[in-house]
């Protein structure tokens, strides 16, 4: 009896070390961008970005000083950069960021009223359809409040990815930008063989 419980321990154990990793909950691909206003330029964590596939990013925010959404004074774009360990000359262990050639991802306009109309994505005859660029969404995402921009994209392949972010004139001076960067990604893609 003695070594069915090992076994069983052994199993269980073995369950939880590869259980399927919860990356939308928020632990290790959500980061809040703390003090973001103005002209500011802000960074993400470095978030694990090989092991899973698909890369959906989900940008949410709101002015922390205007009442209402449509009427937040938020202007920035926002970029991906990908990155890897590295060694350096001196024998030191650093990351190796694309700063010099980032995805420009979208832009956050909240002052044009235009950005936050419905726009339909039109599906092509070769069953692509593309995203409209600077629309602002209200409504998908009404229950926690503030406005969301969400997009999907193939990706380079890298180690690490964060997203960089820039504020343009028009941000608010005043106070700071409720910010937050939200990836979400599928674990595996099942392919059946015949």
């Amino acid at each position: 009896m003695g070594n069915m419980r090992q076994l069983l321990l052994i199993i269980v154990m073995a369950c939880v070390g590869y259980s399927q990793t919860l990356n939308w909950t928020g632990y290790g691909d959500t980061s809040n961008i703390a003090d973001f206003r103005a002209d500011s330029t802000k960074y993400t964590k470095a978030i694990p970005h090989s092991q899973w596939e698909n890369f959906r990013l989900d940008i949410l925010f709101d002015d922390t000083s205007a009442a209402g959404r449509g009427s937040d004074s938020a202007k920035f774009y926002y970029w991906l950069e990908y990155g890897h360990p590295v060694l350096t000359l001196a024998n030191r262990l650093d990351t190796c960021w694309s700063t010099r050639d980032p995805v420009i991802v979208d832009t956050v306009d909240a002052l044009t009223t235009a950005n936050f109309s419905a726009t339909s994505r039109v599906l092509a005859s070769d069953g692509t359809f593309s995203y409209p660029l600077k629309t602002i969404d209200t409504l998908s995402f009404a229950i926690g409040g503030g406005s969301l921009q969400s997009r999907n994209f193939p990706q380079d392949w890298d180690v690490f990815v964060r997203v960089g972010f820039k504020g343009l004139t028009g941000n608010n001076k005043d106070a700071m930008l409720k910010l937050r960067a939200s990836i979400v990604r599928r674990q595996v893609n099942n392919v059946r063989s015949k």
